[in-house]
Formats: structure tokens, sequence, C-alpha cells
């Protein structure tokens, strides 16, 4: 049997999420993603360095990044496979799969190029 949440109980738990990642950022990087947020990086290498401003309040589970900085150019060129989001002092808070969590309209970051999010949620699914 799953546990089902109340909408005001996923709520919390996305602003919750929202109030740590404030100020925080997001890294997208190349080579494999570790086996959990809490493990170091270790020669992956960092292909875009976004900031997180604020968030929305949660609506539906889902909390929503206000507009974020944008990396101006990528230090490196290769494939994005997934990122960390990190509070404003950088300690992890979450990470996950670019292609599942992150979807970007490139993989292939090019040295030098503008990478920017149209839009950043986290979900809390309710079931």
């Amino acid at each position: 049997m799953a546990i089902r949440l109340a909408e005001q109980t996923a709520n919390a738990e996305a602003d919750m999420i929202g109030q740590m990642l404030t100020g925080g950022s997001l890294y997208i990087y190349a080579g494999q993603r570790p086996a959990n947020a809490d493990r170091a990086i270790n020669g992956q290498r960092m292909l875009a360095h976004l900031r997180f401003t604020t968030f929305a309040r949660a609506e539906g589970g889902v909390c929503l990044a206000h507009e974020m900085e944008p990396e101006l150019a990528a230090p490196v060129s290769g494939t994005a496979r997934w990122f960390r989001a990190t509070n404003a002092a950088d300690a992890p808070v979450l990470d996950g799969a670019v292609g599942d969590e992150l979807v970007l309209d490139n993989v292939e970051i090019a040295q030098g190029a503008r990478v920017a999010l149209g839009e950043f949620a986290y979900k809390v699914t309710m079931r």
C-alpha cells in the first residue's frame, strides 16, 4: 500500500525545498552521477553553473523557481548527464538526471556557450 499525501502536505514539502534552494546554485555536469546527493563530486566536469533567485509558493505539490541567473560562458564542452542543486552555502540539497528530472533543449554544451533554463520545478508526488 502506498502513502498518499494531502495537497497541503505536498505543498509544504515543495515549499521547504524551494526555501532551501533560494540563493543557491544549479550545477550541470558531464560524467557519472554519484550514488547520492551527499557524495562528493569526484572528477566529473562541471559544464554550467546557474543561480537560483527565489521560488514561488507551491501549488499542487509543485514549486517553481523564479528567473534563474544563467551561465554566461560554459567553462568546458561536454554532454550534460546530471545536475546538483545546492543551498546558498553551497551544501548539496538534491541531484538528478538530465533528461529525466532536468530537461535541456540541447544536452551538448559547448565551451563558451550561454546556458539558461526556461524553468526549474521541484515536484512532490501526491499519488
